[in-house]
């Protein structure tokens, strides 16, 4: 399997070729933009990664619950397709009646290749490595910070021309870490998600 450094310089040279046609727009390799996403996703399992001083559990929904991103977005010259690269950050908390609190966070790299044949509509499958994913939990004495292996992943996506450049999209990400958090098993943060993406 791929360590991150493999998978980091292997998306810095797919992200350059990408962007040579953009520097030559005359030739016939296609067009890049620039693009940026936000969005919300729901799912995975609920973690009990701490409890509250009441001994209530403080869960963390895994497949949570909010994504950003940037990259960029080549279109075929001829072709009905274009492709995406994309780095992001994914974020969910949890917080405990009195206060304690915990985060899960990591940083997905999204590759998507998309079939633009319908008019306003696309259709997308992505591979997605989630780089540095982490569990911190606050104000829990004894208990800080503790990293995860790197999770893979497979996504659908439809998309939605709202203009020429924004597109709202519809998401299924199939998506596993292991160890996940406790006890070493194999955590599922598999989630729906819904984002806008614009190209610049």
């Amino acid at each position: 399997m791929l360590n991150q450094k493999a998978l980091y310089r292997i998306c810095c040279a797919f992200g350059f070729a990408l962007l040579v046609p953009s520097a030559h727009a005359q030739t016939s390799f296609g067009t890049t933009h620039l693009i940026g996403t936000a969005g919300v996703t729901y799912g995975g399992d609920a973690w009990a990664v701490a409890k509250a001083g009441d001994g209530s559990p403080v869960n963390i929904r895994a497949g949570g619950v909010v994504q950003v991103g940037a990259g960029v977005l080549w279109d075929a010259p001829t072709w009905p397709m274009s492709a995406s690269l994309t780095a992001n950050y994914h974020y969910t908390n949890a917080a405990g009646q009195d206060g304690r609190k915990a985060s899960f966070s990591r940083f997905p790299i999204e590759a998507i290749a998309y079939y633009t044949g319908m008019e306003k509509l696309r259709f997308g499958l992505g591979l997605r490595s989630a780089l540095s994913p982490s569990v911190s939990i606050d104000n829990v004495p004894g208990q800080g910070k503790v990293t995860l292996a790197s999770g893979k992943g497979k996504l659908v996506e439809i998309g939605y021309a709202v203009t020429p450049q924004a597109w709202l999209n519809i998401r299924v990400v199939s998506e596993k870490f292991d160890p996940a958090y406790a006890g070493g098993e194999r955590g599922d943060v598999s989630h729906l998600g819904i984002n806008l993406s614009y190209k610049f």
